[in-house]
């Protein structure tokens, strides 16, 4: 056991919620300690009956997954509200996407967009492209393409791939911005060169007219094969 390990484990036996927190991830994953999710989700909560935010949306997750504790919907809740509360941001965006989607809780758009605006300014890239998301398909708010453009490239700086894509169709169609065919073809090869198959073949569709890029007929059949898997279409 090493030392490290054996000082985590000192100070979560001693009530430290960090050092909870921590010891909760080494059985999590297994790292010091074979894995153990009960004991996990055991540490995690005791991190978060002190507060320890990132501790409790460990334990929403473990509810929602029953996943070392029961698979229990209404208190994988209660611990993501917790979460959120306090400001994690993962547990914003995730509490954010249920509010919009309804799922489990009625809608409220208004709260999921508060939701995505506090994860977006502390620089969470999903909040962020959820944020201009709502304002550019004016879901509970008035349609803002301007604001919309700024939160997809805030998240496009951090390699979000779907906001890559959309602000590269921001820059194709002059939404919330210039029309630049070029940057469009920067940000949607940005996308496409990750995976994301609807920007594949967007990059396809730029190569086969030349908006952007320099027409190529084997970079268009290229991108599109790619959009389909790397299968010939």
């Amino acid at each position: 056991m090493s030392n490290d390990f054996e000082q985590i484990q000192t100070l979560a036996e001693q009530g430290d919620p960090a050092a909870q927190f921590n010891f909760g991830i080494c059985h999590l994953v297994g790292d010091g300690v074979e894995k153990d999710s009960a004991t996990a989700m055991k540490w995690f909560r005791a991190a978060a009956d002190q507060g320890l935010a990132e501790a409790a949306y460990n334990l929403a997750l473990g509810h929602h997954n029953g996943d070392g504790v029961s698979k229990d919907r209404s208190e994988s809740l209660r611990w993501l509200r917790i979460s959120a509360a306090a400001g994690y941001p993962d547990a914003l965006v995730n509490l954010g996407i249920l509010l919009q989607e309804a799922d489990g809780v009625p809608q409220d758009l208004e709260r999921a967009r508060e939701c995505y605006f506090a994860a977006a300014e502390a620089g969470h890239a999903v909040g962020q492209y959820n944020l201009a998301v709502i304002y550019a398909d004016s879901l509970g708010v008035t349609e803002d393409f301007a604001k919309a453009y700024l939160w997809f490239h805030a998240s496009a700086e951090q390699g979000y791939a779907p906001a890559q894509e959309a602000l590269g169709l921001s820059y194709l169609h002059g939404q919330g911005t210039a029309i630049d065919e070029a940057e469009a073809a920067f940000w949607m090869r940005k996308a496409a060169e990750q995976g994301l198959s609807s920007a594949q073949h967007n990059l396809a569709v730029l190569y086969a007219t030349g908006r952007g890029v320099q027409k190529s007929m084997d970079e268009a059949h290229h991108w599109e094969a790619m959009s389909h898997g790397g299968q010939p279409v």
